[in-house]
C-alpha cells in the first residue's frame, strides 16, 4: 500500500476536530437518544462478547484501540476487570487528556495510528469500538486491520463494533468488516439493532426543556417512523474474531 504512515492518523484527527475538538465532550447520552442508544448497546454486546471469551476476566490484558474519552475502556471496568489490565490509546492528545481526568486508575497514551507500536506488550484482547466507520476508505481501514493482526499474538482476541456504514463526513460507504479482517477467524457474530434500548418514552419532558433552554443540541431529530425504523432493523454489527 502507498499510503504514508501518519495519513491514517490525520485523517481520524480532521474528522474529530469536526465532531469533537480538543476536549470537547458531545457524547453526552441522558440529551440524545442515538448516544444513548449507541452507548446501552455497546455496553449489552461487551458482556455477550466476554462471557462468550474461553479466557477468564483475570487473564485478559486488553487494548482499547481509539478510545477517545475512555468511556469504552471504562466498561470493561464495569464488567469486572481490574484498571491495570487496560490500556486505551488514541490519535486525539486532547481525548487522551480528558480520559486520564475521567478515569485517573487506568492508562491512556496517544499514538500515531500504528497499533503495532504496542505489539509485544501481552495484550491479548483489542477492542475496536466505532473506530472503521470514521476512516474514509476500504484501503485504510484495510491498512489498520493488518497493523491491528500484526499487534496482536497468535491466539489473541478482536471485539469489534460499529456501525454497517461509515460516518457520511467519510462517504457513507459499507464497512464490510469480514473483509477488512479476512485474516482473522470469526468466532461470533450479530446484527445489533440499538435503538431497542432506547427507553421507552425517553424524549419527555426535561430532555425537550433542555433542548429548548440550548443546553443541548440535538443533532439527531428522529421521526416516528424513523425511531421505529431504527428499533427493527440493524443499525450496527458486533463480532468477536480471533488471531
Amino acid at each position: 500500500m502507498n499510503i504514508k504512515k501518519d495519513s491514517l492518523a490525520n485523517q481520524v484527527r480532521d474528522t474529530y476536530d469536526r465532531l469533537e475538538p480538543g476536549e470537547t465532550d458531545t457524547w453526552n447520552p441522558l440529551f440524545s437518544e442515538f448516544e444513548i442508544a449507541y452507548r446501552l448497546s455497546l455496553f449489552y454486546w461487551l458482556t455477550q462478547a466476554l462471557l462468550l471469551s474461553p479466557l477468564p476476566l483475570e487473564s485478559l490484558n486488553v487494548l482499547d484501540l481509539g478510545c477517545g474519552n475512555g468511556r469504552s475502556t471504562r466498561m470493561y471496568v464495569d464488567l469486572g476487570l481490574r484498571p491495570e489490565q487496560l490500556m486505551g490509546v488514541d490519535v486525539r492528545s486532547g481525548a487522551i487528556d480528558l480520559a486520564r481526568k475521567l478515569n485517573p486508575a487506568i492508562r491512556f497514551e496517544t499514538y500515531e495510528g500504528d497499533p503495532t507500536t504496542f505489539a509485544n506488550q501481552g495484550f491479548n484482547w483489542l477492542s475496536i469500538a466505532a473506530v472503521l466507520s470514521t476512516i474514509e476508505s476500504m484501503e485504510r481501514r484495510k491498512q489498520l486491520a493488518q497493523q491491528i493482526y500484526q499487534t496482536l499474538p497468535p491466539g489473541g482476541f478482536l471485539f469489534y463494533f460499529d456501525l454497517y456504514q461509515s460516518l457520511n463526513l467519510v462517504g457513507g460507504e459499507r464497512i464490510r468488516p469480514f473483509e477488512v479482517f479476512s485474516n482473522f477467524k470469526k468466532l461470533w457474530s450479530s446484527p445489533v439493532r440499538s435503538y431497542q434500548f432506547v427507553p421507552s418514552g425517553f424524549k419527555g419532558r426535561d430532555f425537550i426543556e433542555a433542548r429548548e433552554k440550548g443546553v443541548i443540541k440535538q443533532e439527531y431529530r428522529l421521526s416516528v417512523l424513523n425511531r421505529l425504523k431504527r428499533t427493527i432493523l440493524p443499525t450496527h454489527e458486533v463480532i468477536l474474531f480471533q488471531r
